[in-house]
């Protein structure tokens, strides 16, 4: 866990532990709000998709569901960050009511899951594609880059 000069507190996934599963899948709504009340105290809960909420298989789960909804009504605000890109995001967590902008593009991009309307965007440069792309010409593994963001 690392707090913030201005009291801001951040926890990082691997802090979560076992805490963050039993709150994904928990038994019942109250139980998650009982066994968390320290997490009132947090103003925004930034999650992952894939593997985290979801997995490649499966949708997100009743129970998953039902946990970010407690999360949500303690106050604290909902979003998700992400590898994906903006549109695929918001597919994938359709059905959770996310109002809080998206953070997408492995933190490249912040966007308005309502709108669409793009809030912060820092996009590689030319010169850092090419120096990157020339870095990884002997990789022997599949590149993938996305040039908007289309699928």
């Amino acid at each position: 866990m690392t707090t913030v000069t201005n009291g801001t507190t951040i926890i990082h996934s691997n802090c979560l532990g076992d805490g963050f599963m039993e709150l994904s899948f928990g038994n019942t709504n109250a139980d998650i709000i009982t066994r968390y009340r320290d997490w009132m105290d947090f103003r925004l809960v930034a999650l992952d998709i894939d593997g985290t909420i979801r997995s490649q298989e499966h949708g997100i789960s009743d129970r998953t569901r039902a946990a970010i909804d407690a999360v949500g009504r303690t106050g604290a605000t909902v979003t998700v960050a992400t590898g994906r890109m903006f549109r695929s995001a918001l597919a994938s967590t359709e059905g959770l009511g996310l109002t809080s902008p998206i953070v997408s593009f492995q933190g490249a991009h912040v966007a308005d899951p309502e709108t669409g309307e793009v809030l912060w965007h820092r996009p590689l440069t030319p010169d850092l594609v090419l120096a990157a792309l020339k870095a990884l010409e002997d990789w022997g593994s599949e590149i993938v880059a996305s040039v908007g963001d289309e699928a």
